[in-house]
């Protein structure tokens, strides 16, 4: 299950004017990605502001292989997440290039992880990039 707060452009613009952050940042806090004070506090404004949670069912499309200390998980454009079951962190790769990292990640967490690498555009060479107006280059 892959759970987020849906936000208008409009609030969306008056957060990063508020905050002070990324449209990224805020795709992060608003996926429940990040458990910071000013992630919660964007989380609150979102929720005040007319924002909705939605909870969809996602099934990633990749293969999946126990590692020693949790999961890793590859897509058809290349990148890997892999989760550590250890210390609750997950990275997202692309060969040896670590394109983020999170930690403190419950299971809402991974499936928002899950299907942001899954929606990446990773063409051997360049940056990764998700192609919306609602995430930021993360490469």
């Amino acid at each position: 299950m892959r759970t987020y707060i849906k936000i208008e452009p409009s609030i969306r613009s008056q957060i990063v004017r508020r905050f002070g952050i990324t449209k990224k940042s805020i795709w992060e806090a608003l996926c429940g990605l990040v458990h910071s004070e000013q992630s919660e506090q964007v989380r609150q404004f979102a929720l005040a502001n007319g924002g909705k949670v939605v909870c969809e069912a996602y099934m990633p499309a990749c293969t999946t292989v126990k590692t020693s200390t949790g999961l890793a998980q590859k897509f058809a454009n290349g990148v890997v997440v892999l989760l550590d079951l250890q210390d609750s962190t997950a990275r997202i790769m692309r060969g040896d290039q670590e394109l983020n990292h999170y930690e403190n990640v419950d299971i809402n967490a991974w499936a928002n992880i899950l299907w942001m690498a899954q929606e990446l555009d990773c063409t051997p060479g360049e940056p990764c990039y998700k192609e919306d107006s609602e995430s930021a280059s993360i490469s």
